[in-house]
Formats: structure tokens, C-alpha cells, sequence
């Protein structure tokens, strides 16, 4: 009688860790899906970001060249060139260094995002 209970009581214990087992497993398998798709989302999101330095660059040089057109027609109309010229340095330095800014800022935002990527890919996949 003593055996039939203890083994009684083991195959209790038994259902009830192979029950907690199948549902730390599911929640495992819940956690590792939200994770997935919040790194799909930072990716998409780094992606977007790199797109959007491309497109900058892109316009940052269509307006110098527009614009270096504009000084080129009419820097015989000017009265005062080198003033106006001083103006542009100090105006196209100053975006250079907002777009650099920018840059940077982006690419400093890309790498803690990759390794924060990493960290939360190495906590799930060990």
C-alpha cells in the first residue's frame, strides 16, 4: 500500500512538472516570437534610417549644385561676392556639419541597436 501510494504521488508529481514543463515551453516558444518580431522591427527601423542618410545626401547635393548654379548665373549681378561668398562657406559648412552630425547620431543609434540586437539574440538563442 505504501509503494502504490508513493508511486501514486510520483506519478502526480510526474503530470504535474511535465505540465509545467509544456507550459514554460509555450511561453518560451510566446516569448521568443515577441522577440523575433521586435527585432524585425528595430531592423526594418535601422534599414529605414540608412535610407533616410542616402536620401539626405542625395539632397544635400542636388541643392549644392543647384545652388552653385544660381551663384555661377548671376555672380556678375552681385555687388558684393565675397561677402555673399563668406555667407555660403558659413552656411554650407554649417549643413556639412549638421549632416555629419546626423550621420553620426544615425550611426551611433545603428550600432547600439545592433549589439542591443545581439544581446537580445543571445539571451534567446542560448
Amino acid at each position: 500500500a505504501s509503494l502504490r501510494r508513493s508511486l501514486s504521488d510520483a506519478s502526480t508529481l510526474t503530470s504535474k512538472a511535465q505540465a509545467n514543463a509544456d507550459g514554460a515551453n509555450a511561453e518560451c516558444a510566446r516569448l521568443q516570437s515577441f522577440v523575433e518580431t521586435a527585432l524585425n522591427d528595430l531592423r526594418r527601423d535601422v534599414q529605414r534610417g540608412n535610407l533616410q542618410v542616402v536620401s539626405l545626401d542625395r539632397q544635400m547635393n542636388d541643392c549644392k549644385e543647384e545652388l552653385s548654379q544660381v551663384v555661377k548665373g548671376q555672380s556678375a549681378q552681385l555687388r558684393d561676392f565675397s561677402e555673399f561668398s563668406r555667407r555660403l562657406d558659413v552656411m554650407e559648412k554649417s549643413s556639412e556639419d549638421s549632416v555629419s552630425k546626423s550621420r553620426e547620431h544615425l550611426r551611433d543609434t545603428s550600432k547600439s541597436l545592433s549589439e542591443r540586437i545581439s544581446e537580445v539574440e543571445e539571451r534567446f538563442v542560448t
